[in-house]
């Protein structure tokens, strides 16, 4: 292995690093507040959720769908969505039009690219 190959395996873990550690400090967060997470199959929510498209959508789009986040970590590149289920829709906290108990709630996890498009998401049911 040559000291270019060694410069990049380096470089390579130790942005896989620095890419991981947001997430742990999300998941982390999560746990306190809540007894039980699920991972969540988006495609029940693809009407509501279908435009979060990774590489696509844009930190504007979504806070125009959305509303602002309810949390933002990380330099503002991770976000996060307190959402609701009411009569199998799903609302996010600033779209809500009632005060009525909600069927479920939900985490809304999105990261952005340093250029301020959708990196990755994930919606985890919380008890």
């Amino acid at each position: 292995m040559s000291v270019g190959d060694r410069v990049v395996a380096i470089r390579r873990s130790v942005a896989m690093r620095m890419y991981l550690r947001p997430w742990m400090l999300v998941l982390l967060s999560l746990v306190p507040a809540c007894s039980t997470i699920h991972k969540v199959d988006e495609q029940a929510f693809s009407q509501e959720l279908g435009f979060l498209k990774v590489g696509e959508a844009t930190r504007t789009e979504i806070i125009a769908r959305l509303g602002g986040p309810d949390s933002t970590y990380e330099d503002n590149r991770i976000v996060t969505y307190q959402m609701n289920e009411r009569d199998g829709r799903l609302y996010s906290q600033a779209q809500e039009q009632t005060q009525r108990k909600p069927d479920k709630r939900f985490c809304l996890v999105l990261v952005y690219r340093l250029d301020n498009v959708l990196a990755r998401k994930s919606l985890v049911r919380v008890e």
